[in-house]
C-alpha cells in the first residue's frame, strides 16, 4: 500500500462522532482483564463527553458488562473461553483459533461499522484489534486510532514475523497512542509516524467497598497483576523467602491475579513454607482493588519489563505506598516524582530490603510525590486529549 498525504473531514466532537472501541480485552461480569479494566471507564467517560460509543470484542463465554449508552457487540470464535495470552503460535489448534479470531474479527467489525455508521475506530491494542481496524479503514475509509501496550512492542514487536505485522498496522493507521512515554518513542521509531502518550487509567469506586478480613496485628502488602514472568510475581516470592522470620511473622502478602504462573506460584508457597504469610488468589473487581489499596500498607510491583500499568495509577488514586522495580516509565516516574521506593529489577535481595525499609520508616515521605504524579492520570483529561487529537482536521499520513 502506498502512502500519500491528504486531507480528510474527520468527525468533530460537537457534531457526529460515532466511535467504536475494538478490543480483545473488555471486562466481563465474571472476570476483569488486566489490560481491559480501564477500557470500560474510558468508554463511559467518552459517553459523558457526548460521544456515541459502541464496543466490539470477541465472545469469551461470559456476559459482557453493560453500561448505559454503551452497546457491547461480541462475535463468536472457536477459542471462546481461552485467554488470548495462552494461545501458542506453534500449536496447530491454537494457530487455527488465532487465524479465525483475526478473520472473523476483521469481517464482523467491518459489518458493525457499516451498520452503525461508525466514523472512528479506536483499537485497543495493536494486535489483534489494530488488524481488525485496518480492515475497516481499507474497506470503508474509516479513520483508525491504535493504542499500543508494552506487549505490542516489547513482545510482538521484537519477534521477526510479528514485527513486520505490528509495523504495518502502526504505519497504516491514522492515529497512534501509547500508554508510556518511552513506549510512545518506540512506537514512533518502529512506525516512522508520530505517536502520542496517553495513560491507561480508570476511576476506582469510593463507596460500597467491601470489608476486608485483614489480620489487625499484621502489616499487609499486596501484589495485583497478571501471573506472568514479565510482572515478576516469582521475584516477589523469592524476596519474601529472604525476610528474616522475626519480621516475616508480622507481615502478610496478598497476591491477586490470573495467568500461566499461578500453579507454579502456589507450589512455591508450599515449598518455601510460606502458607501463613502468602495467599495466591484470583482476579478481583474494582471495589476490592480500591478497598485493598486503601487498607494495605503498600503495593509492590516487581516487574521485569513494564510501561505504566493501570494498577500504578490505581495506587496513586488511593494514596497507597509504592515499591516498584526500576523498569520502563514506571521506575522513572516514581523516582523523579519521589512517589515511592524504586529498586533494582530482578533482585529479590533489593526487593526484600525495600519492603523492610518501608515498613520500618514509621512515616510517609512520598505522599506529596504521589499526589503530584497522579495529576498525569486524570481520566477526564485523557479523554479530552484523545478527542482533541482525533477531531482535529489536520493533514494526516496514510
Amino acid at each position: 500500500m502506498s502512502f500519500r498525504r491528504l486531507r480528510k473531514s474527520w468527525p468533530t466532537i460537537a457534531t457526529d462522532m460515532k466511535l467504536c472501541i475494538a478490543t480483545s480485552s473488555y471486562p466481563s461480569q465474571i472476570e476483569n482483564s488486566f489490560a481491559g479494566v480501564f477500557a470500560r471507564d474510558f468508554a463511559k467517560e467518552l459517553v459523558r463527553q457526548g460521544i456515541e460509543v459502541s464496543v466490539f470484542t470477541q465472545d469469551t463465554g461470559n456476559p459482557s458488562l453493560q453500561d448505559e449508552g454503551i452497546e457491547v457487540i461480541t462475535f463468536p470464535w472457536p477459542g471462546k473461553t481461552t485467554p488470548l495470552a495462552s494461545l501458542k503460535p506453534y500449536h496447530p489448534l491454537d494457530v487455527l483459533k488465532i487465524v479465525l479470531l483475526l478473520q472473523r474479527g476483521k469481517r464482523q467489525l467491518i459489518q458493525h461499522c457499516l451498520q452503525k455508521k461508525v466514523n472512528l475506530v479506536l483499537a485497543l491494542w495493536t494486535l489483534p484489534a489494530g488488524h481488525w481496524g485496518i480492515g475497516v479503514q481499507r474497506s470503508l475509509g474509516t479513520p483508525l486510532a491504535v493504542w499500543s501496550l508494552g506487549s505490542d512492542i516489547w513482545v510482538y514487536g521484537r519477534l521477526p514475523v510479528f514485527k513486520c505485522w505490528v509495523r504495518r498496522v502502526l504505519q497504516q493507521c491514522t492515529y497512534r497512542f501509547a500508554d508510556g512515554f518511552s513506549l510512545a518513542e518506540e512506537v514512533s521509531a518502529l512506525s516512522g509516524r508520530r505517536c502520542t502518550f496517553l495513560p491507561t487509567t480508570r476511576t476506582l469506586p469510593q463507596k460500597g467497598l467491601p470489608t476486608l478480613a485483614l489480620h489487625p496485628n499484621k502489616i499487609h502488602y499486596v501484589f495485583i497483576g497478571r501471573y506472568h514472568k514479565n510482572k515478576g510475581p516469582d521475584l516477589l516470592l523469592e524476596a519474601i523467602r529472604l525476610i528474616e522470620p522475626e519480621y516475616l511473622s508480622r507481615i502478610q502478602f496478598h497476591f491477586f491475579g490470573a495467568g500461566s504462573m499461578e500453579k507454579e506460584l502456589k507450589g512455591k508457597v508450599f515449598e518455601y513454607g510460606l502458607e501463613e504469610n502468602v495467599t495466591i488468589q484470583g482476579p478481583i473487581d474494582p471495589y476490592t482493588v480500591s478497598a485493598l489499596l486503601q487498607q494495605c500498607h503498600g503495593l509492590i510491583l516487581p516487574s521485569r519489563i513494564e510501561s505504566i500499568p493501570v494498577i500504578l495509577s490505581d495506587a496513586l488514586q488511593a494514596d497507597c505506598n509504592l515499591i516498584v522495580t526500576d523498569v520502563g516509565d514506571m521506575g522513572t516516574l516514581v523516582r523523579s516524582y519521589r512517589a515511592g521506593l524504586v529498586v533494582e529489577k530482578e533482585s529479590p535481595e533489593k526487593l526484600k530490603e525495600a519492603i523492610l525499609e518501608q515498613w520500618k520508616r514509621g512515616r510517609d515521605d512520598f505522599r506529596e510525590g504521589r499526589l503530584k504524579l497522579y495529576t498525569l492520570f486524570d481520566l477526564k483529561e485523557s479523554v479530552a486529549k484523545f478527542l482533541k487529537i482525533v477531531s482535529n482536521e489536520e493533514i494526516m499520513e496514510f
